[in-house]
């Protein structure tokens, strides 16, 4: 490798050392071949840092990549390669990334990590052995998760895989199958199982309800159903046939949780401290363990509303905070590329501001019922993560978890609206009809 190096004249060895120490943050460029290769084999991520300055110096990258090649460098990443990856993937990344290598490596066994990490998750992919030319498995993941998050993230992240195959030297049409496979599963698993509960009150704070409880499997098909048998049924026949739908629900090894479709006027229902049977536990609020979301029972404008949510699914977009109904209107109205709003009004005007939200096609309302101002606002900034798009959801169930059965805590008070066009409920109604609209599939 210090032969290899040799070739190099002066001028451009120094310029390679000062990138190399630049990268790994060294206090120090070496100053000679020998010092830059013991440098390189000190450092995990050395012998890749140093072969990407080189490639511009064909012939003394190859011969140092096939002495590198036989050592079996510590990681496959540089620096720049790593860094740049962790900060694509999001520091919450951990249970995506790693459920993305069952699907794309399943036969390897991944070391448990604790507390999960992401970072970590990537140095073991990294440390998982490939021959050359063919497709790292950490490559084989980040393209899984690509094609999971699709315009949402996934276009940086084909772009960093395609910068380190290159570098890499992995065979463009081994990449391309890769690519593909990822593609074809990600399309095949475009939606997860659900159950739907379509609900009727007589008035917000009723105790008696009609009901039509629906659990979809994941390719969208019906699995069954529970119904109020056209009778008036109480809140503790609501909960009991509620328990059973979700065991059903719980023998999906990953789901959407639980959708609650609600009439207008009655979304301040807080359907997700709902008690269920948890057998030797006794019941517990349903939104504790699994996603609880509200949606309504029929769509509004659909072209706003699907065109809001495609801009949401942006790294760049972020939430609106509403304090005043009115400032919202204008501001809503003028601008659609808002996605997510975080309601602080007073709580009576929860309706008004969901009907606005609603009709101007927003997908996304996160509020706090019975709770409004600036304290309000912060705290729910403070749930609402940088990509929301796909972390929110659980960041408001592990709210509720914090809260536990502790009804002071702001997270046994948080709603939130989640309504992805994936899905648009019907129009008709096919069974249990009421004196208000609202339909079931």
């Amino acid at each position: 490798m210090i032969d290899a190096l040799d070739m190099l004249s002066d001028r451009k060895l120094q310029r390679c050392a000062e990138r190399f120490a630049g990268v790994l943050g060294l206090p120090w460029a070496p100053g000679s071949c020998t010092g830059l290769v013991d440098a390189a084999m000190r450092h995990p991520r050395g012998l890749a840092t140093l072969l990407s300055t080189l490639t511009a110096h064909g012939q003394v990258a190859k011969r140092v990549g096939e002495v590198a090649a036989r050592l079996g460098t510590l990681r496959l990443l540089t620096q720049e390669e790593y860094d740049g990856l962790c900060a694509l993937l999001g520091p919450d990344a951990y249970s995506e990334v790693r459920a993305a290598a069952r699907r794309a490596v399943p036969h390897f066994s991944l070391s448990e990590i604790d507390p999960p990490d992401v970072g970590a998750l990537v140095e073991d992919l990294e440390d998982r052995a490939s021959e050359p030319g063919i497709v790292p498995p950490v490559i084989q993941v980040i393209e899984e998760v690509a094609a999971a998050r699709q315009t949402s993230g996934g276009v940086g992240l084909r772009e960093w895989s395609d910068r380190v195959t290159a570098r890499l030297g992995v065979r463009p049409e081994a990449m391309r199958q890769c690519r593909w496979s990822a593609t074809s599963r990600a399309s095949a698993r475009t939606l997860s199982p659900v159950l739907r509960v379509w609900l009727w009150a007589a008035e917000p704070t009723a105790e008696a309800f009609h009901f039509v409880m629906r659990l979809y499997d994941a390719h969208g098909h019906q699995v069954r159903t529970w119904t109020d048998g056209e009778a008036l049924r109480s809140r503790a026949d609501l909960c009991a046939a509620l328990s059973e739908a979700v065991d059903d629900l719980d023998q999906y090894e990953e789901s959407a949780g639980v959708e609650f479709l609600l009439e207008e006027g009655f979304f301040g229902l807080p359907v997700d401290r709902l008690p269920i049977d948890a057998g030797p536990l006794g019941t517990r609020p349903v939104g504790l363990d699994r996603v609880v979301v509200l949606r309504g029972q029929r769509a509004m404008r659909a072209g706003d509303w699907k065109w809001r949510w495609e801009q949401g699914q942006s790294p760049a977009a972020g939430p609106y905070v509403l304090h005043d109904l009115n400032t919202a209107n204008g501001i809503l109205t003028s601008n659609r590329e808002i996605a997510c709003v975080i309601a602080c009004c007073p709580p009576g005007q929860h309706d008004s501001t969901l009907a606005l939200c609603r009709w101007l096609g927003v997908p996304v309302v996160l509020w706090q019922r019975g709770a409004h101002g600036l304290d309000t606002a912060e705290a729910l900034r403070d749930v609402v993560p940088e990509d929301w798009p796909r972390t929110l959801r659980e960041s408001v169930r592990g709210r509720r978890v914090q809260a536990m059965f502790d009804t002071a805590h702001m997270g046994a008070h948080l709603a939130l609206m989640w309504e992805d066009p994936g899905w648009t409920p019907p129009r008709q109604r096919l069974a249990n009809p009421t004196k208000r609209e609202g339909g079931v599939a």
